[in-house]
């Protein structure tokens, strides 16, 4: 199974989540604002380099456990990693993906996450003889947790591994944001 076909079976997971999701908001009164926007820092570990970016994600609750994201991030630190002998310093310059996520109360405020979803990142890799750009396609998956402050407000830390089933390599990614709900 090629990367592209991994993307279109999770997509079409999210797809369903959403569709799950309307369903369950048309028939229920949600008691809280269902859309959601965060904006935090993500630490990104790629073949031994550490790397940064700057995240926004905008979310929509379809019910009090089930939401559908999508993030943008932008690099704002690169590092530099050797292979076969060469320095080469790696920088992010962007990160797209679509979620699905699932949420589980463990006390009044505080949630646990999953998220699925896929993604692509865009990096600029340059060493002393070459400098190139990479567009690799992912498959996301991650866990996390959310303490609601109040109703509108809270913060939120997380994992997500994205997996590039094309010798891209994975990125790690460990993330902290403030959340607002509007």
């Amino acid at each position: 199974m090629n990367i592209y076909q991994n993307l279109r079976q999770a997509g079409a997971l999210v797809v369903c989540i959403g569709a799950l999701g309307f369903a369950a908001d048309a028939s229920a009164q949600t008691m809280f604002p269902s859309w959601y926007g965060t904006l935090g820092y993500t630490d990104i570990r790629r073949q031994g380099a550490d790397l940064g970016s700057v995240d926004a994600r905008v979310g929509y609750d379809f019910t009090p456990n089930i939401a559908a994201e999508g993030q943008f991030g932008a690099g704002v630190s690169g590092d530099s990693a050797t292979y076969f002998n060469t320095t080469s310093k790696i920088w992010l310059n962007e990160k797209y993906a679509l979620y699905g996520v699932a949420k589980y109360p463990v006390m009044p405020n505080l949630y646990v996450l999953a998220r699925l979803g896929v993604g692509e990142t865009r990096f600029r890799v340059s060493s002393p003889a070459n400098t190139f750009h990479q567009e690799l396609a992912s498959l996301n998956y991650g866990v996390g947790a959310q303490y609601n402050l109040n109703s509108l407000y809270g913060v939120r830390a997380d994992y997500t591994r994205d997996s590039y089933n094309h010798n891209g390599g994975d990125n790690d990614n460990w993330t902290v944001s403030m959340v607002a709900r509007y």
